[in-house]
Order: C-alpha cells, then structure tokens, then sequence
C-alpha cells in the first residue's frame, strides 16, 4: 500500500540540499493551506461533482485537462513541462532548495482524471479527482487522490495533493509550495509505516509461537 505512495508524493521530488529553511508559523501555515485549498477538512464529500464544459470563448483549459497534462508530463519525464504546469511557488521551492525531478516512479502507474469542483465563488481554486494505479508485476493497486490547483496568470496550476495514506487515518494534504512541511508530512508517514510494519512482524511471530506451542 506504501509504495504507491512514496512514488506519487516522494519520488516526484529529489531533495539536493540538506536544509529546507524557515517555515511559517502553525497559525500562518493552516491559514495559508486553507486559502489555497489543501486543508482536507475541505473535502466534504470525498470527491468533486462534475462542472460543465468550458466555453469555446476561454482559453484556458480546465483543471481536469491540466491535471492530466501534469501526469502524462510526469509519465514521459518531461521535465520542463511538469514544472510549467506548477504553481509559481511551487516553482520557486524547486529553485530555493535546489531539487530535481525524478520520474522514474510514476512510469510504472497508469490515472484516471475524474471531475473537478471550485472551493470558491470566484472559481480560482480547484479540487481535481484522480485514481491513480500502481503496478508492481503482476499486482496492482488503485489509489484515490484529490489533486489541488490554482488558478494563476497562466490558466490553472498545480499546488499539491490530498490523499488517505491509511484507511483508518484521517486524509493527509502534501504541499509542493512548502518543501520543509512535505518533507515533515514524508517523515510522519515513514514512522508509521515503520510501526505498523513492526507491529505485523511481532503478531507474526506470536502467532507462530502460538502454532508451534501447540504441536
């Protein structure tokens, strides 16, 4: 279940420099998740309801269409594209901590853009569904994950993403705006794996204690 996790959030990102720099204060930090539309609180029904069409007098592509420009970018390692289809910020904490793409992960997994909502009356900001499936040989798997765009000067651009990485844990945001909070956010994630997987390896060998006590 892990890993398709790993290759969505952590893979897309190579972290070159040791230090991440200042983030902003907690108050500060949820104001600005909420604006932008990464507070999973948000997320009232899971998934978004479809919108119409856009008219043939905008431009600017809807952001479903980004979304999916922005995977299939991520699938055929096009670098420059991927960063285009960011937000400035976004763009900025790439330049700021010095970090490379590294895509290789997403090229195993296959997505399915689904429909998109506005969070605001003004329409700039977007919740884009998305089911993204991880194949590892002969398994797969299929991850829901709500993608959050902005809309900035020129059309709608990636901010992060919201998913559940456990069934029994609340849905997580990973903003690519604030590299230190996303490399906060993996370590969390990483610890609890680790304690999930050492509680699987000791009901193991309880049980196997338990087998082998009783022959």
């Amino acid at each position: 279940m892990e890993r398709w996790l790993f290759a969505a959030v952590f893979g897309l990102f190579t972290i070159l420099t040791a230090g991440c720099g200042k983030s902003d204060p907690p108050a500060a930090a949820e104001a600005h998740r909420a604006e932008h539309g990464l507070d999973p609180a948000h997320l009232s029904s899971g998934y978004a309801k479809e919108q119409p069409a856009t008219t043939s007098h905008d431009k600017i592509e809807a952001p479903d269409k980004v979304v999916a420009q922005f995977l299939e970018a991520a699938r055929s390692g096009d670098q420059r594209k991927l960063a285009g289809l960011m937000t400035k910020a976004a763009r900025d904490e790439t330049t700021t901590h010095n970090i490379n793409f590294e895509l290789e992960s997403y090229q195993n997994a296959t997505f399915k853009v689904g429909d998109f909502e506005y969070l605001t009356p003004e329409k700039n900001t977007a919740h884009v569904a998305c089911k993204w499936t991880d194949h590892d040989g002969d398994a797969s798997f299929t991850h829901d994950v709500i993608w959050v765009l902005r809309k900035e000067e020129p059309g709608w651009r990636v901010v992060g993403m919201i998913t559940q990485p456990f069934p029994d844990q609340p849905a997580v945001a990973f903003n690519y705006e604030d590299v230190k909070e996303l490399m906060e956010t993996k370590a969390a994630i990483e610890q609890e794996v680790k304690r999930r997987t050492e509680e699987e390896e000791r009901l193991a060998r309880r049980a196997a204690h338990k087998t082998s006590a009783s022959k």
